[in-house]
């Protein structure tokens, strides 16, 4: 499973640098990668959430509950969006970062500093990605909200935080702290770089989707008869088919109305509903497999 991850982010990767010295602002290129990844391994990453929240859900009536949770939750997170938009926002960047942060480490045991580990290093990232192409996230947020005080800072902010998210690094036991360094300052490098949509889409696949998807796959136990992975696509069909379908009519419905800016605004606020509940299984989740992994002695 170990060689898939590395081949998914070698790949994104290669599509980056394939993308910057030859393609070149192909919008259509752009989108459909992005539809791609988000399609494959964005959404179905968060689509057996009722699988890794309790083994009860799998009952009717267990399911029925999990539903009525999860959804009550994104329509408190809509009327948030609806009223109060900027907040919105914030409590989105903030529970984002969080969550990129807690999955970036995974494969180690994080044992002291996790909240300030994973918020500052989710934070560095989503900063690279939002600051490298400032143009774009202005035009995107400009319906909602005006960033433009935030760029005479910006080197400021991303130098910050690599700062603290370095220090909280080698604060770790693991040996494994100096390959997080060196991601952290050749990654970061590298979605700073690149178009919004792409340095996006590169991190939340590859460095964020597809790992937490491999460690569903590990931690969820199927009928030994049967074949696993097949198994495991099952189970992820049904929820990432209504997620997808159900933001594709959304999109199409008010594709004469809004702009295209307005659009990708509107998809990101789709999937930050959808995110909301996903994010508080996947933390008891990831919480609970971080503890199955060996710590490393340093």
């Amino acid at each position: 499973m170990r060689a898939i991850e590395i081949l998914g982010k070698v790949s994104g990767i290669l599509i980056g640098l394939v993308y910057l010295l030859i393609i070149k602002e192909n919008e259509t290129f752009l989108w459909g990668w992005f539809l791609l990844v988000m399609a494959t391994v964005g959404i179905p990453h968060g689509a057996i959430d009722h699988l890794l929240y309790h083994k009860k859900v799998t009952r009717e009536d267990g399911l029925q509950k999990f539903l009525f949770l999860y959804l009550g939750i994104m329509v408190i997170y809509l009327v948030c969006w609806w009223y109060l938009p900027v907040i919105a926002l914030i409590l989105f960047l903030i529970m984002s970062a969080y969550h990129f942060g807690q999955a970036n480490f995974l494969p180690i045991k994080v044992e002291n500093n996790k909240i300030l580990l994973y918020l500052n290093t989710g934070f560095f990232y989503l900063a690279v990605i939002l600051f490298g192409d400032f143009e774009r996230t202005t035009e995107i947020l400009q319906p909602m909200v005006d960033i433009q005080i935030f760029h005479p800072y910006s080197t400021i902010i991303i130098f910050s935080l690599f700062i603290l998210s370095s220090f909280f690094i080698l604060l770790l036991n693991p040996k494994k702290k100096y390959y997080y360094l060196i991601e952290l300052t050749v990654l970061g490098l590298f979605l700073y770089h690149m178009p919004l949509l792409l340095a996006f889409i590169t991190y939340f696949g590859f460095w964020h989707a597809l790992p937490t998807l491999i460690e569903e796959y590990k931690s969820l136990s199927f009928d030994v008869d049967k074949n696993k992975f097949l198994s495991f696509v099952k189970q992820l069909l049904p929820f990432s088919l209504i997620s997808m379908v159900g933001i594709s009519l959304i999109l199409i419905f008010f594709y004469e109305w809004l702009t295209e800016r307005e659009l990708t605004l509107l998809f990101f606020v789709l999937v930050s509903l959808i995110s909301a509940p996903h994010i508080w299984i996947m933390n008891k989740f990831l919480e609970n497999s971080s503890k199955r992994h060996r710590q490393v002695p340093s």
